[in-house]
C-alpha cells in the first residue's frame, strides 16, 4: 500500500488541506517501509486540479491520500480513480495516521 500525504509547506513538510494546496506529496510505501517525495509536474495547465492530481496519483499507484480538509471535488475525483482518502484529526502524527490507515 502507498499512502500519499498532501504537503502544502515543503520546508516543514506540513500536511496540507486539499489537493489544490499541494506543493508535493510525501509517500509512505508500506512494502519497503520507506518515505519518498512524489513531485507534482510543474505544467500549470490544470483545468481541474482535483481530477488532474487524482489521475497523477493513480498513475503512481497511490492507494490512499491524506489531507486535513479535502473538499467534495477532491473526494469525488479520488474516489473516481479508486483512491481512498482520509482527513485525520490534527493531533495525529504521520506515523499515527499510517497506523490507522493500515488497520482498516
Amino acid at each position: 500500500m502507498k499512502i500519499a500525504f498532501i504537503i502544502s509547506d515543503k520546508a516543514n513538510m506540513t500536511i496540507g488541506d486539499c489537493l489544490s494546496s499541494a506543493k508535493t506529496f510525501e509517500v509512505f510505501d508500506h512494502l519497503s517501509k520507506s518515505y519518498y517525495e512524489l513531485v507534482i509536474p510543474d505544467n500549470n495547465k490544470h483545468v481541474n486540479m482535483a481530477k488532474d492530481l487524482a489521475l497523477f496519483l493513480q498513475e503512481h499507484n497511490i492507494n490512499y491520500v491524506i489531507g486535513s480538509d479535502l473538499g467534495p471535488k477532491a473526494k469525488a475525483a479520488l474516489e473516481e480513480k479508486g483512491i481512498k482518502w482520509m482527513c485525520p484529526s490534527s493531533d495525529l502524527s504521520k506515523k499515527g495516521i499510517i497506523k490507522q490507515v493500515l488497520s482498516k
